[in-house]
């Protein structure tokens, strides 16, 4: 069976980024800690709320940035990551969710050059498009 990026089942919505993969292990390593500091940094310019987190929720979900109404959710599989908005579970942070929700998902896109989910297939594996 086929498999794509994970997604926290909780996530409020989702942006997906195409990351040439490094050979070298040491600058993959290094290339993947520039791209969660500079979307930790670009997400914190944009919504100052959220503060530095660095903690995983579950195998394969990194934090790296948390308030008091959500986190931001990173989740890599090769080359393919996804970027969530997880809501709290309560109705004040769905609400506020909902009004970052457009401006989330275009500032990553236009950022780091998104793609758009177009379907699953039966053996699981995804299918993108190119945003």
């Amino acid at each position: 069976m086929g498999r794509s990026v994970s997604v926290p089942g909780d996530a409020f919505c989702t942006a997906y980024i195409h990351l040439e993969p490094c050979e070298d292990e040491y600058y993959a390593q290094e290339q993947w800690d520039d791209f969660i500091e500079d979307l930790r940094g670009l997400i914190a310019h944009r919504y100052p709320s959220f503060e530095t987190e660095d903690r995983w929720a579950g195998r394969e979900t990194q934090v790296i940035l948390e308030n008091l109404n959500a986190a931001v959710a990173v989740c890599e599989y090769c080359g393919l990551v996804s970027v969530s908005l997880v809501s709290r579970p309560h109705p004040l942070a769905q609400t506020w969710c909902r009004g970052i929700e457009k401006g989330f998902l275009d500032l990553i896109n236009s950022s780091f050059g998104g793609l758009r989910k177009i379907g699953t297939g039966s053996n699981g594996e995804a299918y993108f498009q190119q945003i």
